[in-house]
């Protein structure tokens, strides 16, 4: 009987689908486990390599969209073919610790309120050989992350989101998260949005279990160039802005009236600041400007602490440099 699924999305990453593979199918000291990837009509030959992988194992399972529909729909195809009661998310450019499964199942039976498990991870360069850290102890990752995310102080701490995760699906309600998704939101709308916000934010706050911090450090996410959410062009640039609005959008209809003030104050927010960098790379400086004063009167007006005041005004700072910096440089090539 399956007990733990594994499921990985692709899209153009025949340089990496292979090790992400090979870190999923070397899982050990678990119960038996399936590995579900959903290529999403690549144009490389990322379908070449997961066809090798799934003559030499059987048990990983490969799905081919016929067109690009986009990582949240990929992720909902995975999560309807999904036979196991715990679910893993694996970038297809990222890799896991060889325990990573059995560590987060050990959790799960230990902690029965607990119904999606956010761990620690650790970033590596390229094509840096980290082998010796994928089995073996645990590293920890120092964080201040502690107990469930309904008890943090949601308004002052990062209910961090991503595929470094693990999710029991009954406690989390996946079946319902997959019907909700496409009965709430058309197919545009999906194509156009990540999967790890929504998912994550539902799994806390509407299963009927608590998410959990567990620091061992179980995911290792790779840095390159092409990653998601790196922005070599402005034309990508504005393309992942937009979809991070249509991201937090999705979001906050999904958990409705499951929002708190606190949890509503930090959407707001990410969607402001969305916002925000979307009007200086659409060189609508105006709306941004109004967005910026707006919302820093509005989220920071009732904290009293001025540490915390900073570290958002900050935040705010360095996505506009960011956004400039990208236009100088786009400007200069022309």
């Amino acid at each position: 009987m399956i007990e733990s699924s594994i499921i990985i999305t692709a899209y153009n990453r025949e340089d990496f689908i292979g090790a992400a593979i090979g870190s999923a199918l070397a899982q050990s000291d678990c119960g038996e486990i399936e590995v579900i990837v959903v290529d999403d009509c690549s144009v490389d030959a990322t379908r070449c390599v997961v066809e090798e992988y799934s003559c030499l194992d059987s048990r990983l399972r490969v799905v081919f969209h016929e067109s690009n529909l986009g990582v949240l729909e990929a992720t909902l195809t995975g999560l309807r073919l999904a036979r196991g009661r715990y679910i893993f998310l694996l970038d297809s450019d990222d890799l896991m610790h060889s325990r990573r499964v059995a560590r987060c199942v050990q959790y799960f039976e230990e902690n029965t309120s607990t119904s999606i498990i956010v761990h620690g991870i650790e970033a590596f360069e390229e094509f840096s050989d980290i082998a010796d850290k994928m089995k073996g102890g645990f590293n920890k990752q120092f964080s201040r992350y502690g107990g469930c995310a309904r008890s943090m102080k949601l308004d002052e701490e990062y209910f961090r989101t991503g595929p470094y995760v693990a999710i029991h699906s009954e406690r989390a309600n996946i079946e319902e998260f997959v019907r909700e998704c496409c009965r709430m939101f058309t197919v545009e709308e999906r194509m156009r949005s990540y999967q790890d916000l929504p998912i994550c934010y539902y799994s806390a706050f509407r299963g009927v279990g608590e998410a959990a911090w567990v620091p061992d450090i179980l995911y290792f996410r790779r840095h390159h160039s092409n990653n998601s959410g790196a922005t070599p062009t402005l034309e990508r640039a504005t393309a992942n802005a937009e979809r991070g609005v249509m991201t937090i959008s999705v979001t906050k209809r999904l958990i409705g009236e499951y929002i708190s003030p606190n949890i509503g104050r930090i959407l707001d927010l990410k969607m402001a600041r969305a916002q925000f960098i979307l009007g200086l790379y659409k060189e609508d400086f105006r709306s941004a400007r109004d967005i910026l004063f707006s919302n820093m009167i509005y989220n920071y007006s009732y904290r009293s602490r001025l540490l915390l005041k900073l570290r958002y005004c900050l935040f705010w700072f360095l996505g506009a440099r960011r956004a400039l910096v990208l236009k100088q440089l786009v400007a200069r090539f022309k």
